[in-house]
């Protein structure tokens, strides 16, 4: 997905959580994911491209040390402190 490659996955599991619309397919049986290889392969499916940008929100470094310091802070029962560049850009900062 961060290549931008459309992905093809079975619906369950892990997948369900990272194959968002516009990044790929979830399949729930063989004829279903021959349907969605032929739609890809013949290019009747141009518009899956959010993969990139869905991998680097949901998955990036920066939304991982987010989500990480935020469970620190919760554990330690601490606020997580936000410097002046981050409020500029509306992100919390991930240095304590």
């Amino acid at each position: 997905m961060y290549l931008g490659v459309p992905i093809i996955a079975d619906n369950s599991g892990g997948p369900k959580e990272s194959v968002g619309e516009g990044c790929g397919f979830l399949c729930k049986n063989e004829t279903e994911w021959a349907e969605k290889m032929y739609e890809i392969l013949t290019g009747a499916k141009k518009n899956l491209t959010k993969g990139r940008k869905q991998v680097i929100n949901k998955f990036g470094f920066d939304k991982f040390s987010s989500d990480f310091m935020e469970g620190i802070c919760e554990v330690s029962g601490q606020q997580l402190k936000e410097s002046k560049s981050s409020k500029v850009k509306g992100k919390k900062s991930t240095k304590s």
